[in-house]
């Protein structure tokens, strides 16, 4: 009869269903637990690998490393700019020849162009010419001008500070030394001073024939008044001879070899540089000179910052070069140190001053007033050798080793490695520069651990 379902109909009792749910439970657990187990995180993983002991290795290879090189940095200061007077009377002042080229080195004497068709001469004076000298001239710029020829071994008298003929011979032999013809005297003194050899001439001849009538008198008349007469006419004539004898050695004296201050450029020392040269045919004034010159020894002092103090002691050689232009450059020795100073004016570091000196026959390169750095001599802008990775090189106590590595016999899939003590000169770009030892221990081309050893 119809009613409720009995067990026996087939539906799974309660009972069995909770086990088989149970049981397939159990079952998905245990699976997941044992894939949990085969996978691990990346912390995990990195966790074990920094356990591991690193067997990376790298070869010891020759690399080039920039040297921090020593430097002395400040200005450059090369004397005063000269320019050649510009005055030539009335006359168009015109450069007619150029002689010296810019960066020439010319000596005092020497000729350095030409203005109008006369030279203009370099002379040493402690000051310009003001006037031009003449003979008979005195004062101090004759004497100047004689110490100055002097030291040129054309001048022997004492410098007296009068221009007379000694001194006119002198420049006479400026100018012929430099190749030149010497300045002549101003055409009123040459007509002067030939005026009065004529007139010399005359004097001379009519004391000969007074001398030759009083003669003719005194054999004819013995000693009458004629004879006196005679006498007092010869006596008249040697006057006159006289007068005409000092009258012509004045007027040639001043009519002697003068030198014109326009064609004499003043330098205060021995030598001087050639800043320009104008060309033939420019016209010269104030502004635009026929020879501009650079005069007097180049100097210089620089600061040296404190870690590179012991690179300049008295005596070294640097190469002093532009900032601006490395490749001009001039020698120069340091021949003075100073004081640490705390100073730092025009942006310096704080250090030590130290002083330059430059060969006197060095043609001037840089400009007056450039910023400039001094490096020593002998110092490379690389240094080469050895290197490996900075984090191969181990610290131990007070010195540095490095772990070489060679093959393992029984497993050469694991290094063995050997600590081989070693200095570091310098590091650049992740790398060091190694002092290798002596022994041959550690060679380019083999190969260092970089993580820890095995």
């Amino acid at each position: 009869m119809p009613g409720r379902p009995s067990a026996s109909d087939g539906a799974p009792p309660r009972r069995g269903w909770l086990l088989w749910w149970l049981v397939c439970s159990l079952t998905v657990t245990l699976c997941a637990f044992v894939v949990g187990s085969l996978v691990r995180s990346p912390w995990e993983a990195a966790s074990a690998n920094s356990e591991r002991a690193s067997t990376t290795t790298l070869e010891v290879e020759w690399r080039e490393f920039p040297v921090d090189r020593p430097q002395a940095v400040g200005t450059l200061e090369v004397g005063a700019i000269v320019d050649a007077p510009s005055g030539h009377g009335d006359s168009v002042a015109v450069v007619t020849a150029a002689p010296v080229e810019a960066g020439q080195v010319v000596p005092a004497g020497a000729r350095v162009a030409e203005v109008s068709g006369r030279p203009v001469l370099v002379l040493e004076l402690p000051f310009r010419l003001y006037r031009d000298l003449v003979p008979g001239d005195s004062g101090a710029d004759v004497a100047a001008l004689q110490q100055s020829l002097t030291g040129l071994g054309l001048y022997s008298g004492g410098a007296d500070g009068q221009f007379g003929p000694r001194t006119s011979a002198a420049v006479r032999d400026l100018y012929r030394q430099a190749g030149a013809d010497p300045p002549g005297a101003a055409d009123d003194l040459v007509l002067a001073a030939q005026d009065a050899r004529i007139a010399l001439e005359a004097a001379v001849a009519a004391e000969r024939r007074a001398r030759q009538i009083r003669d003719d008198v005194v054999r004819e008349a013995g000693t009458s008044g004629a004879t006196s007469e005679a006498e007092a006419d010869l006596s008249a004539a040697a006057a006159l001879v006289a007068s005409a004898r000092q009258e012509a050695a004045d007027t040639a004296a001043a009519a002697d070899t003068p030198l014109p201050a326009a064609e004499i450029v003043r330098i205060p020392t021995g030598t001087a540089t050639v800043v320009h040269a104008a060309a033939p045919d420019t016209l010269v004034d104030t502004t635009t000179p026929a020879v501009r010159l650079r005069a007097g020894a180049p100097s210089a002092v620089l600061r040296v910052g404190v870690e590179h103090d012991d690179a300049f002691p008295v005596g070294t050689s640097v190469e002093v070069q532009a900032v601006d232009d490395p490749g001009a450059s001039m020698p120069a020795t340091v021949v003075a140190r100073g004081e640490f100073t705390s100073d730092q004016d025009d942006d310096r570091v704080p250090g030590f001053d130290v002083t330059l000196a430059f060969p006197a026959d060095a043609p001037v390169t840089i400009d007056p007033g450039a910023a400039v750095v001094a490096v020593p001599d002998g110092v490379p802008e690389i240094e080469s050798g050895p290197a490996v990775p900075i984090v191969a090189v181990r610290s131990e106590g007070d010195g540095s080793f490095v772990l070489l590595v060679e093959p393992r016999p029984a497993d050469p899939d694991v290094p063995e490695t050997r600590a081989v003590p070693v200095v570091v000169s310098r590091t650049a770009d992740g790398f060091a520069l190694l002092e290798l030892p002596e022994d041959g221990a550690l060679e380019v081309g083999d190969h260092v651990l970089l993580g820890r050893a095995p």
